[in-house]
């Protein structure tokens, strides 16, 4: 093989490997996109429905959608809070999913930046 055809073999293939990096850099955002889309998706299913029961079932007087915590520089962002100081005098905090894991329920709680935020 020529130096010459070597040449154009090696910048045809950096020319594909530009364009692949490209395709594959917008099939990422578009997949990053899909996944935002699908847990608005689920919150919007659930949250509804989750207001309801919250009051209902487990007697909380306040209900907060979307609710973001920041306390001495520690922040959190709760998809649902709700809680009531009567009797019950109990806080509820919710975290939808769109695909439930073990470790997500183990999690909660135990990073302590829940007590941190609500003492």
């Amino acid at each position: 093989m020529e130096p010459k055809e070597l040449y154009q073999i090696l910048s045809e293939t950096a020319r594909l490997q530009k364009k692949t990096a490209r395709r594959l850099r917008y099939v990422s955002k578009q997949l990053a996109g899909f996944s935002n889309q699908f847990g608005s998706y689920a919150d919007d299913m659930a949250l509804p429905s989750m207001k309801k029961l919250l009051r209902q079932r487990f007697g909380m007087t306040h209900v907060a959608l979307s609710a973001k915590v920041v306390k001495n520089g520690e922040e959190m962002e709760l998809d649902v809070f709700a809680y009531a100081n009567d009797e019950i005098n109990t806080a509820i905090i919710v975290e939808v999913k769109s695909h439930l894991r073990e470790r997500d329920v183990q999690r909660d709680g135990q990073d302590g930046k829940i007590p941190a935020l609500f003492p």
